[in-house]
Formats: structure tokens, sequence, C-alpha cells
């Protein structure tokens, strides 16, 4: 259909009283609507067009290939910065061969579906809720190498060292934040449980980190400026209550 066409029929189908678009915006057949194209037609309607700029990162548009992009070389920061939230994958908690409770380490298996986005195959700094509580966890995507010889089955397997229970047939949150290694094959079953130890500690150390700087970012901005205390402040570190510095009204609400 023209740009024309498109137009007209939003307004007229949707009754659309404004219309957003990014500044990279085409419609219309061989994408020939423009944002200046869609303000000329909007007008004569009554309609409101809002170009909203580009989103930045880096000095450079973020878009869906660089983030595709970041995720595959296991750049985790950088994609998260690009989404605006951490990397998540949500998916039920299948069987598998219960190697890690054998080992010590129980972990959750989770399959990507067909077509989803994986990042690179690897081991990951993660954090699990289940639940309302968000647990440290450390992840393993890739085949398995140690105790797997098929490339094509690829396994997002969880280890939560803080917790115990069932979890088959739920859909935990898993959202990542940090690249440790690449996957390799082991030697022994000893050597593989030692690594999945230290990338839990890895975890779990990351994110005490990360709420020590939380609560003092928090008292900095709050503790001595309002009635929050730090006993308080610390809790709301400790439940990983998304927080910005300059949201006071969130954080009252919250507290």
């Amino acid at each position: 259909m023209t740009p024309e066409q498109f137009v007209y029929g939003i307004v007229q189908d949707c009754h659309a009283k404004a219309l957003f678009c990014g500044e990279n915006f085409t419609f219309g057949a061989k994408a020939a609507g423009t944002p200046e194209l869609l303000k000329e037609l909007c007008a004569p309607l009554g309609v409101e067009v809002v170009v909203v700029p580009m989103a930045q990162f880096e000095e450079k548009p973020v878009s869906s290939t660089r983030i595709r992009t970041a995720l595959e070389g296991g750049d985790v920061p950088a994609a998260n910065a690009m989404l605006g939230m951490p990397y998540a994958i949500r998916f039920a908690v299948q069987h598998g061969a219960g190697l890690g409770h054998t080992l010590g380490v129980p972990t959750i298996n989770q399959i990507y579906p067909a077509g989803f986005q994986m990042p690179r195959y690897g081991i990951y700094i993660t954090r699990t809720r289940i639940g309302d509580t968000w647990y440290p966890s450390a992840t393993g995507l890739g085949t398995r190498p140690t105790v797997n010889s098929d490339e094509s089955k690829v396994t997002c397997e969880t280890f939560i060292p803080d917790f115990s229970g069932d979890l088959y047939g739920t859909d935990p949150v898993v959202e990542f934040y940090a690249y440790l290694s690449p996957s390799k094959k082991f030697d022994t079953l000893d050597e593989l449980k030692a690594c999945i130890d230290h990338a839990a500690r890895r975890a779990k150390a990351y994110f005490a980190k990360s709420i020590v700087k939380f609560f003092l970012a928090f008292c900095t901005e709050f503790c001595y400026t309002s009635h929050v205390t730090a006993a308080r402040g610390w809790e709301y570190a400790r439940l990983g209550v998304p927080f910005s510095p300059h949201s006071v009204p969130t954080a009252n609400k919250i507290l």
C-alpha cells in the first residue's frame, strides 16, 4: 500500500489521536514513507506525530543487530545496557540426567525453544528468581562436552547454591550478568564439579559486591536526607528492589 493508504488506514481503523515513531521509521510500499511525510499526512487529520530519538549506546544507535552481536560475543554488560534491563530467559524446568545432583551441584535444566537468540556458549554469572526471591547462580550454556558427544543437544543448566527444592515444571527467570569462560571438556567429573563450584562462588561474590555498592549509594542519597534508616536501606538493597538515586517517590512507596 502507499504511505497515504497506510496512514489513513491506521487513523480510520484505530481512531488514532497521536502516532509515535522512531527517527528511522519507514512505512508504505518500498519504505517510501518517512517521519517527515508522516507528519505531513497526519497534520490535516488533526493527528499528532511524535518522533522519538534513537536510543544510543557508546555514541551509536541501539539496534537489534547490535544486541544480538553482543550476546553472540558474550558481551553481556553491553547487551544489558542496550536492552535497558538484564538479558533473561524464562523457560520451564525439565528433567535431565541427574548428573548435577549426583555431583552435589544440582542444576535446573532449561531448553531454548527454536528461534530464540542464545548468548555465546559458556559459563555465566546469573541470578535466578524463585517466587519473590532472587538467588545468585551460575549458568552453563552449551553442549556439555564433558558428558555429551552430541553437539546438536544444547542445554542451559543453572546451579543455585543457596536454594534447595523441586523446581520441575516451574519457569523461573534467569538473568545474565557476566560471561566467565567458554565451554570446555574436562578430563574428570571432579574437574567439572570444581568448575561449577568456582562459578557459583564468583556469582555470590559478584552480587555481594553489588549489594554493598547499592547500599552505599542508597545511604548517600537517602539516609542523611530523609527518614530512611540504614537498616531499612540494607533490606531494600538485599531484596534487589530496582533503585534510582533520583526516584525518591518510588523508594518512599516501597518503604
